[in-house]
């Protein structure tokens, strides 16, 4: 029990240097999960980031699925994300088609993963990451369509 605890304040501490050596700054300031700040939205960059909230659990009010016990975060990132927008320079650039996409076919590809099996024995956030991602990646692949866009001609 003491070494785990040991172990996670250890982590908790590496992530407080990591975060204040990057001077990232927390835009979460709400809590998300009962008392507490469980859901951050970090960046380093004050330009980028803008209107974070803090609003009700996703699935809160789905017929289909449990509504989760953490609070959805919504915030806007600013400005253009890609060093050099391909629109500009007439080539095709590629976006989620989020209107279409099929959110319970997500949701349903989400809750058939044993998470608690997949995401066990890891006390690092990396392991998590490398096991989690690929998961969501391709429910988005499956789910979630993609549209090419074009500059369009004046």
């Amino acid at each position: 029990m003491f070494g785990t605890a040991a172990r996670l304040v250890r982590s908790h501490l590496e992530f407080i240097k990591f975060a204040q050596e990057s001077s990232f700054v927390q835009y979460t300031n709400t809590p998300t999960r009962v008392d507490h700040i469980l859901d951050v939205v970090l960046c380093n960059d004050s330009f980028l980031v803008s209107e974070c909230s803090v609003d009700e659990p996703i699935g809160f009010h789905s017929i289909r699925s449990i509504p989760s016990d953490h609070c959805s975060v919504y915030f806007k990132i600013l400005g253009n994300v890609l060093p050099d927008d391909p629109l500009k320079q007439g080539l095709p650039a590629f976006y989620f088609d989020f209107k279409n996409a099929d959110c319970y076919g997500l949701n349903d590809y989400l809750m058939q993963i044993d998470w608690c099996a997949t995401l066990v024995n890891s006390n690092d956030i990396n392991t998590y990451c490398e096991k989690f991602m690929p998961i969501v990646n391709a429910g988005i692949k499956i789910f979630l369509p993609v549209i090419k866009a074009y500059v369009k001609e004046r």
